[in-house]
């Protein structure tokens, strides 16, 4: 079996695949501006693509005690990605997802990196990931996960957290650990904001509802957070 180790020089086509939070299945709902609660689904939504292009997204795990569902996500995108990049392999790969969603495309990455994936042609291969954009990526899955760092064949990664004051949801296991190998890579960034984790992930005031934060804070630091992660992606060409 040959391995191929993938690069972008010469590649112009995009794939993006979006996972969202923990139950999003259940609070995902569209707005009177014809948008969504959910950053994750608007970045998806509002993605350009050609013709040969192509997106996904995924809901987040259903089962919000363990998220044990995530082993099953994470399947579906790999299996997903082998489909098209059996077709084209010289294609960009795009990840974004918000809370155990973020986490979720996160090891995506790992796994592409360290084990590649097996094509048709019975090639495996190993492409880097053109941007990661994680909203509050947390690893709140036991036994999923290899590390909580930005694996080191992502050329560009954002990561938007919340300012551990505010107070929202402390016993979340954010994932933190910032970049790998930051030589490897062109952009790493990383920011805090003023908002829940609900927040962060557009949802303001639609999950936890910390002592001191208002439903008005938690709107401007989601909008901030989002806007920040949109000027993140259009310096890896997304947007």
């Amino acid at each position: 079996m040959k391995n191929a180790v993938m690069t972008y020089a010469d590649c112009w086509g995009l794939v993006l695949v979006a996972v969202d939070g923990t139950g999003s299945r259940g609070w995902l709902k569209e707005l009177d501006d014809g948008k969504w609660n959910s950053h994750v689904r608007n970045f998806y939504l509002e993605y350009r693509l050609s013709p040969r292009e192509k997106k996904r997204y995924w809901h987040g795990p259903d089962l919000k005690l363990t998220g044990w569902d995530t082993f099953a996500i994470h399947k579906e995108v790999i299996e997903f990605l082998q489909v098209e990049l059996s077709k084209d392999r010289c294609q960009k790969i795009n990840l974004v997802g918000h809370s155990r969603g973020g986490y979720i495309v996160m090891e995506i990455a790992r796994e592409l990196g360290v084990l590649g994936v097996s094509l048709e042609d019975g090639t495996t291969v190993q492409p880097r990931v053109n941007f990661l954009g994680l909203y509050d990526a947390v690893d709140m899955v036991l036994g999923y996960g290899e590390d909580e760092t930005i694996p080191s064949n992502v050329d560009h990664a954002s990561h938007a957290m919340g300012i551990g004051s505010v107070g929202s949801r402390p016993y979340f296991n954010t994932a933190d650990h910032g970049p790998e190998n930051l030589q490897e890579m062109i952009t790493y960034a990383e920011a805090f904001f003023d908002a829940t984790h609900g927040g962060l992930g557009g949802d303001p005031w639609g999950g936890d509802h910390p002592i001191g934060m208002t439903k008005e804070r938690d709107t401007i630091g989601s909008a901030i957070a989002d806007d920040w992660m949109r000027r993140q992606a259009s310096v890896a060409g997304v947007f």
